[in-house]
């Protein structure tokens, strides 16, 4: 183990997720997993299977202190009669009729059912066990006319004696009418003072129409004592900023004041007979009730204080990019409030209002109420398909079923905090202490996939991997470069660059925001995964959240579908299972065991319903009332892959067979994978049917978004031959002279049916390691190196160019993501199965050969 960053900057609680090996963990041992350092309270849980059954991923969750080193968070299996894990005592959360209560130990809560909810609330207070209220009842807060929160279940998600997660589930009406709906999660921990909320909101068609002007959550907290005594701290840019809410800094008192210089620090003051003037003349100073920051661009924030809701807000000052935190309390303490990817994902904002009463209210906004209202409208009235690269010529566009989700943190503080603990905290809730594996261990235990190696250590690979590594880095700093930020932008990539322009072609229809088209997802978490670099994993991480809930429609008319790349997020035509599909999102569910994400592969186990809802080749062919259209790629091996992952965290075999029922149905074709590209798909008996060979499609269609790392992995798990020898043909075909294609296939197909060659090289090397073909192997390097953007003699850094637009900016003129994307997996692919170029060496997989070459 290891800390993907750093340690744990303050005591708080982590989870991961840890690879094993086939039949190295039963089910039955997963309770009795210890962690290297016994005395640390932990728990695990399954999260995937073998199809031995025995356990695949497991979760963790363990408190730790702060700079605990990372190889205490080893688990261990439980031998004989070793001593097992410190458990705490008890479940934290358990029903009490319609409601859940919640005791940390720090804190108790009830969460109320909806027969036991008659307002707002998501809870009710938050009780120390001294009986000292740290905090009142959790509301979510929707500015827009007449809005109405109403919630329809609560329920315990995720029991443990470490962590619990709590699921609360409801939605928001204005005028009458639905506008959102919300998945709220609250995460406990034991002896922790602290709240960890997952805010998702999935949005209604109504929504688009500017009626949104805020979204956030409430907690109040009753105040006591003197206002002097009373402070708010900001996070900025570098440090935490503190003020107090009545200061004792006047004009009679100046100078020497150090009474002023406390409160400044957040120090309680005390009248004395020497400073009875100083506190008399204090105390006719204006007291400040609210404090606001608001950061709204990813450059600019700013703050602000008011005395009253009805008067004139006052602009304290101005900053970059503030940490997302706001604290405020009396002597006994307080709350600090955090908002992760707080400048990442503006406009946001984090206010604390009442300080001069009895009761402050604290509001976290997601999409903050002082700016614009949140507009989902389309940017066009028109499609744009011959010029501009758009799908269908179909208006499709629409936010009904899109989500956003929030990451916002409620820490109660006894006694009243430094500003460097402050700061402490601030940084550890935005970039939080994430525990991960090492490459060795997610490569050995292959239940991260097989379609990716270790890094080359050999002079043969170090170009190949100089070019991988420096995709990595020109896309870090890209999204930086480019300002790639937003609620509803951060964690997407552009799609195509305009050298021209010298920008991304954000205007022009299906080249704007890229929606994960052709597997970055994949590619980065390879990246990760074989190197451990955190770059990749924080990218992958912000793609993950932005792609798996934004792209995607969760309900209404194209539930379970994602939407192709366009200007807007959710506004092309083409409604794709590809951009939804279960492997894109696996990966992040592994490594951390999130509930959400894990919400997210399940919704889209049974998304072919959604493909016989909207035929996916329509423009090509008349469907039957019985059979629709499907693509064997990328719309079966979306299927397959939503399948697979279901069959993995479940261990319900009929998912497995709705993949082996269609792999024997392709494998009765005449051609096998190459048998379409389009087929006949019944989506009640999951048939396919065979047109002929040669349909509309495109066979680098079949394999550009991700279908080799699901097939080939999937080829493995199941020890399927029949599935290996298909996949093998298929990449030695895609490499034949054209004679020879149409002499295979009668004259069906000839090489205007396979564009990019290149998307096909990792299946290319998958044929060449399956039949030990040495010059198939080398014409897969050769077409992948003439393909290498610049070729691979220099740095990618170093051929990037200098340009002028508003502003300087380093660019690569002939970028564009689709590229890097399947360049990067092709090349991890071939590296991994057949060596570095010129090296012919095959991979030790754990299945033998069963044919060779002829």
């Amino acid at each position: 183990m290891k800390w993907l960053e750093q340690a744990p900057r303050i005591d708080t609680a982590v989870s991961y997720g840890r690879p094993w090996t086939e039949g190295e963990l039963a089910p039955t041992n997963v309770a009795d997993i210890r962690l290297a350092d016994t005395a640390l309270v932990h728990e695990a849980r399954p999260l995937a299977f073998w199809p031995d059954g025995s356990v695949k991923w497991t979760a963790h969750a363990v408190v730790v202190p702060a700079g605990t080193d990372a190889g205490d968070l080893e688990p261990v299996p439980a031998t004989g009669r070793a001593a097992a894990t410190a458990v705490a005592p008890r479940l934290l959360a358990t029903r009490e009729g319609d409601a859940i209560r919640v005791d940390t130990g720090a804190f108790a809560v009830s969460v109320p059912g909806p027969a036991g909810n008659t307002g707002d609330a998501l809870t009710g207070p938050f009780v120390a066990p001294d009986g000292r209220h740290l905090g009142d009842a959790l509301r979510l807060v929707v500015s827009a006319p007449d809005a109405e929160v109403s919630l329809a279940s609560a329920g315990i998600e995720t029991p443990g004696a470490v962590r619990t997660v709590i699921r609360i589930e409801g939605s928001v009406t204005a005028r009458g009418t639905e506008l959102l709906r919300f998945i709220i999660r609250l995460a406990f921990f034991a002896g922790q003072p602290t709240l960890q909320v997952t805010q998702t909101l999935l949005f209604q068609d109504a929504a688009k129409d500017r009626l949104i002007k805020g979204i956030g959550l409430r907690l109040e907290r009753r105040l006591s004592g003197d206002l002097l005594n009373r402070r708010v701290s900001i996070a900025g840019d570098t440090a935490v900023y503190t003020e107090p809410v009545q200061s004792l800094y006047t004009r009679p008192f100046s100078g020497d004041n150090p009474d002023y210089a406390r409160q400044l620090a957040g120090q309680a003051v005390h009248e004395t007979p020497g400073t009875a003037a100083l506190f008399a003349v204090g105390r006719q100073n204006a007291v400040w009730s609210a404090f606001r920051v608001t950061q709204e661009s990813e450059d600019y924030f700013r703050l602000e204080k008011q005395t009253a809701a009805k008067l004139l807000p006052v602009r304290m000052g101005k900053g970059h990019r503030s940490q997302g935190l706001l604290y405020a309390g009396d002597t006994t303490g307080g709350v600090a409030v955090t908002l992760r990817g707080f400048w990442q994902k503006f406009p946001a904002a984090l206010e604390v209002d009442g300080m001069a009463g009895d009761t402050a209210s604290f509001t976290a906004w997601s999409w903050a109420e002082s700016v614009e209202p949140m507009d989902l409208r389309h940017y066009s009235d028109e499609c744009f398909v011959p010029s501009a690269y758009e799908g269908f010529d179909e208006l499709r566009s629409t936010p009904e079923g899109v989500a956003n989700t929030s990451h916002i943190s409620f820490d109660f503080v006894d006694a009243s905090p430094s500003n460097g603990w402050l700061w402490e905290l601030a940084s550890e809730r935005q970039l939080p202490a994430q525990p991960v594996c090492s490459p060795e261990l997610y490569y050995s235990s292959r239940a991260a996939g097989t379609t990716w190696g270790l890094p080359e250590t050999v002079p043969a690979g170090a170009a190949v991997e100089q070019r991988l590594d420096g995709l990595v880095d020109f896309y870090t700093q890209e999204v930086e470069q480019r300002g790639w930020y937003g609620y509803w932008n951060f964690g997407d990539f552009m799609h195509s660059y305009d050298q021209y322009r010298h920008q991304w072609r954000y205007d022009l229809g299906g080249f704007a925001w890229a929606n994960n088209e052709l597997a970055p997802n994949m590619w980065l978490w390879q990246s990760f995964l074989r190197t451990g670099d955190a770059r990749a994993f924080r990218l992958a991480e912000a793609m993950t959240w932005h792609s798996a809930e934004v792209d995607r429609h969760h309900f209404g008319e194209y539930s379970q579908l994602g939407s192709r790349h366009n200007v807007v997020h959710w506004g092309c035509g083409c409604k794709e299972v590809r951009i939804s599909m279960a492997g894109l999102h696996r990966y992040y569910y592994f490594l951390t065991g999130d509930e959400r994400i894990g919400e997210l592969l399940t919704e889209v186990r049974d998304a072919e319903h959604a493909l016989d809802r909207l035929d996916p080749m329509r423009e090509f062919y008349e469907r039957t009332p019985e059979r629709t259209h499907i693509r064997i790629g990328p719309d079966w091996s979306a299927l397959v892959s939503n399948w697979f992952s279901e069959y993995e965290r479940t261990g319900d075999p009929q998912w497995k067979d709705r993949i082996t029922k269609g792999i024997g149905q392709l494998e009765a074709m005449p051609h096998g994978l190459l048998s379409g590209p389009t087929v006949e798909f019944d989506a009640t008996a999951l048939d396919l049917h065979h047109m002929f060979t040669g349909t509309a499609g495109g066979f680098h269609m079949i394999i550009a978004f991700g279908a080799p790392q699901v097939w080939l992995e999937v080829a493995e798990a199941l020890d399927h031959e029949g599935f290996r020898r298909m996949l093998a043909d298929f990449g030695r075909f895609y490499a034949l002279p054209e004679e020879e294609k149409q002499r295979l296939t009668g004259g069906a197909l000839d090489d205007t049916h396979f564009s990019w060659p290149s998307m096909a090289t990792g299946m290319m090397a998958y044929g060449a390691w399956y039949y030990r073909d040495e010059e198939l192997a080398a014409k897969a390097w050769d077409i992948l190196l003439d393909n290498a953007g610049g070729g691979l003699s220099a740095p990618f850094a170093e051929s990037l160019q200098h340009a002028q637009t508003w502003q300087p900016v380093v660019e690569h003129p002939a970028i564009s993501t689709n590229w890097a994307s399947q360049w990067a997996l092709n090349a991890t692919l071939c590296l991994e199965l057949i060596g570095p170029p010129g090296s012919p060496r095959w991979a030790n997989h754990p299945q033998k050969l069963t044919r060779t070459a002829t």
